[in-house]
């Protein structure tokens, strides 16, 4: 059976690979093997045909989870899946402000955030890698409130009752 725990990659299919790199170090603190170039013999399971497209790759060391990078090669499998859903990669932050600002400063723009009385980004903030990978950068505080929900619970906050409709069996922290 396969479990959450034993869950070890995300994978991303990248334009450049070498800018992915440098992008994911920068930003992020990862760091990577050397690139891997060299081919890849594959076959596919309906047709059984065999190819063996060329590969470029680097995984990130001893973090968790690891990252893998791919650099596109069209007309091969080795190209962004259509209709995945990834969405983004979240990230808890401590201050959230500085954390965007220094994303920004990297190169990986603020592309929306949460936000309240007129400011932004408050709460959370999206910013896009290189590759078009969206990065949460998620204030630490709200790490309770979001617990609640996986628990059932729609926080007490106006922000989660703005976004949560009540379904059977969910009901307001406060009630």
């Amino acid at each position: 059976m396969i479990v959450p725990g034993d869950m070890f990659e995300i994978c991303f299919v990248v334009r450049n690979l070498e800018a992915a790199v440098e992008q994911y170090h920068k930003a992020f603190g990862y760091t990577f093997s050397v690139i891997l170039d060299g081919v890849l013999p594959t076959r596919e399971a309906a047709t059984q045909d065999d190819s063996v497209p060329p590969l470029r790759m680097a995984v990130s060391r001893e973090q968790h989870p690891q990252i893998e990078l791919l650099e596109a090669v069209p007309g091969t499998h080795l190209v962004p899946p259509a209709g995945t859903g990834l969405h983004h990669l979240g990230y808890y932050v401590d201050d959230l402000s500085a954390a965007s600002r220094a994303l920004a400063a990297l190169g990986v723009p603020l592309v929306r955030g949460g936000v309240a009385d007129g400011v932004s980004p408050v709460s959370w903030a999206y910013h896009a890698m290189g590759d078009g990978t969206l990065v949460e950068l998620v204030d630490r505080q709200s790490a309770p409130l979001r617990a609640m929900i996986t628990v059932g619970q729609v926080p007490p906050s106006p922000w989660a009752r703005q976004v949560i409709r009540l379904a059977d069996g969910w009901r307001p922290a406060d009630s």
